[in-house]
């Protein structure tokens, strides 16, 4: 260990009385090396890792109170609590690093210097570093990716070094979308050092029956308070204890269950009062048991069996269908690529009879035509999407002029579909964005729809599914 003497009549510099700290600290510093695995000088005495918690894209990370070193400075740091924005779009990583550094405390202190002129002593009291505190914060480093390694907190003029605590990852590709993992610093945590070991004196045996020190083994016993007589269960006793039910109760969600105990466990000389629990059902109408093969079994109580009320046993699945047709309603959609020469025409369509039970339904009455419009370069994954075409009057070249499109219904299964002067709707501000994100390249060909298509849909009724005025 460094030590600083002086001989009998020498001055100190100041050198000298600073070093009777600088010397202590690196001795501190090199104990702490030599009475644990680390060789960097960095400790994690309590290595406490931060939680994590996500509300919509704030990243909330709190860092414990905690003890830790650097370079042979110990410093405990207070709670810390940080909250990050993250981007849905893209994962985050944030390194989390506890700095160590030093506050020096000014204070007036009295000087003696000599004029070197006129060799007078002058003395005088002057502002001067007279203490040196340990100081601690919290350094967050972030970047957007899982696989870069996070760059190190740049220290300040008053650090002394940093030690990592954790890292929070935020996976946005993970199944639930929101997935955050906190990694620990498992380099850096307090341990003995490597071939340093603690004599372990294993004498379970000596407890066991026939040992030197053996306890005896529990009994049934209705001499004993309980009933049974303290002492080391046999084998297999644990199992069973462990894997018993003590207590059954319905959940708040169940309250058709019904549930009796009877029973209390309670030991009456040899034999026990054993527990045992019912539960039984509260069954409504639609519910019965069945006698399966002579085995009672729980099932659904079915109306008498018909055309009408089915004849299966079984119950149909959540997604069972039946044509849409059978319903009373019809739609059928048509596609219509859009064109300059298309605007100011009309277009003729017929609704085509559907099919049910091999014999075409009779079309009764177009109940109404709903048209959407798609720009062109519709990227795949977006058919569905479009903009709602209208019918409207707009002012251009000093007159009003037809914009959109509407239907012309012409008989119970036919339509005209009419595109105005202009095109099939105005293009907005909004609608031109959202045309854009459908489109690959982007839509750029002006404020009225010219081009791309026309999803129509048309919704009619079938004859006799309803009275309606012909």
């Amino acid at each position: 260990m460094k030590k600083i003497t002086f001989a009998q009549g020498q001055r100190a510099l100041v050198e000298d009385l600073n070093n009777l700290h600088n010397f202590t600290e690196e001795e501190v510093d090199r104990l702490l090396r030599a009475t644990t695995s680390s060789g960097t000088g960095k400790v994690l005495f309590d290595n406490i890792i931060p939680t994590a918690e996500l509300a919509g894209t704030v990243l909330t990370i709190t860092v414990p109170a905690q003890y830790f070193a650097v370079n042979g400075v110990i410093v405990q740091t207070s709670e810390d609590v940080r909250q990050i924005t993250v981007s849905a779009a893209e994962p985050t990583q944030v390194g989390v690093f506890l700095v160590a550094g030093r506050q020096e405390v000014l204070q007036t202190r009295n000087f003696t210097s000599t004029d070197p002129l006129t060799q007078v002593i002058v003395q005088q009291d002057a502002e001067t570093v007279t203490q040196t505190l340990p100081t601690s914060r919290v350094s967050y480093i972030s970047n957007s990716s899982l696989v870069v390694t996070i760059a190190d907190p740049v220290l300040g003029a008053t650090d002394v070094g940093f030690v990592k605590l954790a890292t929070v990852q935020y996976d946005n590709t993970a199944p639930s979308g929101s997935e955050l993992t906190v990694l620990g610093n498992s380099t850096d945590v307090y341990s003995l050092p490597g071939g340093v070991s603690v004599p372990v004196d294993d004498h379970a045996a000596t407890h066991l029956p026939g040992g030197g020190d053996a306890i005896q083994v529990a009994a049934l016993d209705a001499a004993q308070p309980g009933g049974s007589r303290p002492g080391l269960m046999p084998a297999g006793a644990f199992t069973a204890i462990d894997e018993a039910v003590l207590d059954v109760q319905a959940a708040d969600t169940a309250g058709y269950l019904s549930i009796s105990v009877t029973g209390s466990n309670v030991p009456a000389q040899i034999q026990t009062n054993g527990r045992t629990a019912t539960i039984d059902i509260n069954r409504f109408d639609s519910l019965t048991v069945v006698d399966d093969g002579g085995i009672e079994k729980l099932g659904v109580a079915f109306l008498q069996a018909s055309a009408k009320n089915g004849t299966a046993d079984t119950a149909a699945r959540s997604d069972h269908i039946h044509p849409l047709a059978d319903s009373g309603l019809i739609v059928q959609q048509f596609v219509l690529d859009l064109a300059p020469a298309l605007l100011s025409t009309s277009v003729a369509y017929e609704l085509t009879p559907p099919v049910v039970g091999g014999t075409p339904v009779t079309v009764a009455k177009i109940l109404s035509v709903n048209v959407l419009w798609q720009p062109p370069n519709l990227v795949t994954g977006n058919t569905n999407d479009g903009i709602e075409t209208g019918w409207h009057m707009y002012f251009k070249d000093g007159q009003n002029q037809t914009l959109g499109a509407r239907a012309h219904v012409r008989g119970t299964n036919v339509f005209d579909l009419e595109i105005g002067q202009l095109g099939a709707c105005l293009v907005t501000g909004p609608a031109f964005d959202f045309a854009q994100d459908l489109s690959n390249p982007q839509y750029n060909a002006g404020d009225f729809a010219q081009s791309g298509r026309l999803i129509i849909l048309a919704t009619a009724i079938r004859a006799g599914a309803v009275n309606l005025v012909s």
